[in-house]
């Protein structure tokens, strides 16, 4: 762990900007996901929940590849570490959010029929 520690330089600005985006992305869609929930605000401007969900999925991904870009190192490691923490985090988060949409969905359709 030493070693590992040892080479990892936290004033290096690319190593901040890669712990930065690795706590924000998750914090991101969690926060625009449960907005758009509340307020569809994305499928309105979009003119559609389609292509609401596949633009919101385009700037994940674009995020992620900015995460991503560091090379295989000592840092790259910790770094590794550091996404599966926060990602951790972040489905416990979640999970609440998820589950209580498909209960609202659920009970609509129980309604219907």
């Amino acid at each position: 762990m030493t070693l590992l520690l040892g080479s990892v330089d936290p004033w290096d600005p690319s190593f901040a900007a890669a712990i930065l985006t690795i706590i924000f992305n998750p914090l991101f869609w969690n926060v625009v996901a449960r907005w758009e929930q509340r307020t569809r605000q994305l499928s309105r401007a979009f003119g559609s929940p389609y292509l609401a969900c596949y633009a919101l999925g385009c700037v994940i991904l674009l995020l992620n590849v900015l995460r991503s870009h560091w090379h295989a190192s000592p840092t790259g490691l910790l770094l590794t570490a550091l996404v599966a923490l926060v990602y951790m985090v972040a489905v416990l988060y979640e999970e609440p959010f998820t589950a209580e949409i498909y209960q609202q969905k659920a009970s609509r359709s129980h309604r219907r029929s």
